[in-house]
């Protein structure tokens, strides 16, 4: 995780600073890499956020591509979808009553 970290500059690196000080990664703080298990992976998922859910696949391939990892510890197919949180507003929410004078504002696309 430090090194992935240590690879970053600026708004990025702090980001990745502040996920890994999260309370989710302690199953694998200080397990070396090649004895990482995809078992103390998806402790870490299970624990984790939205947000500090998308590290641990970060640092997986990071890993891989640097081939620190003889083979990948949880197969692509096998990690499960991040889970990501609508990006549109709700069409009924309070955004829609103040923007009632657009005609397009509130209506299905």
């Amino acid at each position: 995780m430090n090194e992935y970290v240590q690879a970053r500059d600026g708004g990025t690196r702090v980001r990745c600073e502040r996920a890994t000080r999260e309370k989710s990664f302690d199953p694998i703080r200080e397990t070396k890499l090649i004895e990482t298990s995809a078992e103390a992976l998806f402790r870490v998922l299970q624990n984790g956020t939205v947000s500090t859910n998308i590290y641990p696949r970060r640092f997986h391939n990071f890993a891989l591509d640097l081939n620190w990892l003889p083979y990948p510890v949880i197969p692509k197919s096998r990690w499960p979808p991040p889970a990501a949180l609508s990006e549109r507003p709700s069409q009924e929410g309070p955004l829609c009553g103040s923007l009632a004078r657009r005609a397009t504002a509130c209506s299905p696309r």
